[in-house]
């Protein structure tokens, strides 16, 4: 990022043992990311690890797109960035960190904002598939 100006944002890549571990992380990002990815803003589901834990970005980017409160920042800023910006993401060495690993009872406020984020994009998100946005409520 710090030597290519096209670059919007940066994402953490975990190596695959931590983002796969079966009591470890990523369980957030399979259940609720991934889906929500997949339903609502399909142009992003090619990314691996929405929320591996750690992004950088320009400050023109941050002032641009703000950021949201919780655990939903990660993903609202994906999404805007995406949206906002020419596409042009990279993976980055952003270092090792240690983090440690809620129980799985512990993990509903984070799906919640997740979720919660996702759905406060606009619905004429460029991201956003018209069958989607055109399907009846229940």
């Amino acid at each position: 990022m710090l030597g290519d100006d096209s670059v919007s944002l940066v994402k953490r890549v975990l190596p695959p043992t931590a983002a796969r571990a079966p009591d470890g992380g990523g369980r957030v990002t399979e259940l609720m990311a991934k889906p929500v990815i997949d339903l609502l803003f399909p142009f992003l589901a090619s990314i691996e690890q929405p929320l591996a834990g750690e992004t950088a970005a320009p400050r023109s980017v941050l002032e641009k797109c703000g950021l949201a409160d919780g655990y939903a920042v990660e993903l609202a800023l994906l999404i805007d960035v995406a949206g906002l910006f020419v596409w042009n993401r990279s993976p980055g060495d952003l270092g090792v960190r240690v983090h440690r690993n809620r129980p799985l009872a512990e993990l509903r406020p984070q799906a919640t904002d997740i979720l919660r984020a996702a759905l406060a994009r606009p619905a004429d998100h460029p991201g956003l598939r018209s069958e989607a946005r055109n399907r009846p409520t229940r």
